[in-house]
């Protein structure tokens, strides 16, 4: 667990730099600054702290939750960094205190249908800030298979920052659909070598850049659907 954490944030750590404009990238992989972790800030302010958020939902989990990440970042640090918080700050969402797991603070949510935000708390030295971090809606995917044709829809979510994929499959082959973007209406895929006992895997992928009191707040958001299917009328 520990290992898969800290590959995910090496992949995040760049994207982070970027936001924060805090890194002097050169043109070559030797220029990059190190990855500085557990990092205790001078100045745990708000304005001072990037926010990396990293929400993963399995909507076909029996739990009903969503994993949530927060990775703070040291603004006046030049290297990609994380935050360890060692003076009293604290994070809750909706309630729910956030704990500190090798390099992020993570949470796991309850998948809410009935708000558009989980509604996430950070306090340092008695001032308290809002971060509201943005619910998908549910995939609830739903095809129609006419001969070898494959059309699809879903509920979307936002066409400007999301996009959504499928996967077909049957025993022996893969289909890889196109990138697609989020607007409920998935570009029909030939599915005509599909033969019987199968899945369709659908996945929504968003990044976000939110407006805040912090110096940054980006959102990675990743949400999978996967539905049985019976490939039984692919036949050309």
């Amino acid at each position: 667990m520990r290992i898969a954490k800290l590959l995910l944030i090496a992949g995040l750590g760049l994207w982070g730099c970027a936001i924060l404009s805090s890194c002097d990238l050169g043109s070559s992989q030797a220029d990059v600054l190190p990855m500085l972790h557990q990092v205790s800030p001078v100045d745990s302010s708000p304005g001072k702290l990037g926010v990396n958020i990293v929400l993963n939902e399995d909507q076909n989990a029996i739990d009903g939750k969503v994993a949530i990440e927060m990775r703070f970042m040291d603004a006046a640090i030049r290297n990609p960094n994380d935050v360890q918080f060692t003076d009293r700050e604290t994070i809750t969402c909706n309630g729910v205190p956030l704990v500190y797991d090798v390099t992020s603070y993570t949470y796991d949510a309850d998948i809410l249908s009935t708000s558009n935000n989980y509604r996430c708390l950070y306090t340092s030295h008695g001032h308290t800030s809002t971060l509201a971090v943005p619910i998908q809606t549910r995939l609830a995917p739903r095809y129609v298979l006419r001969g070898p044709t494959l059309n699809i829809r879903y509920n979307p979510s936002n066409k400007k920052a999301c996009f959504v994929q499928v996967v077909a499959s049957d025993s022996l082959h893969v289909q890889n659909g196109l990138s697609h973007p989020d607007d409920g209406l998935y570009s029909t895929m030939d599915v005509g070598e599909l033969r019987g006992a199968g899945k369709l895997q659908f996945t929504r992928t968003c990044k976000v850049v939110r407006p805040s009191v912090f110096h940054a707040v980006s959102v990675s958001y990743q949400a999978s659907r996967s539905i049985d299917v019976i490939w039984k009328h692919a036949a050309r």
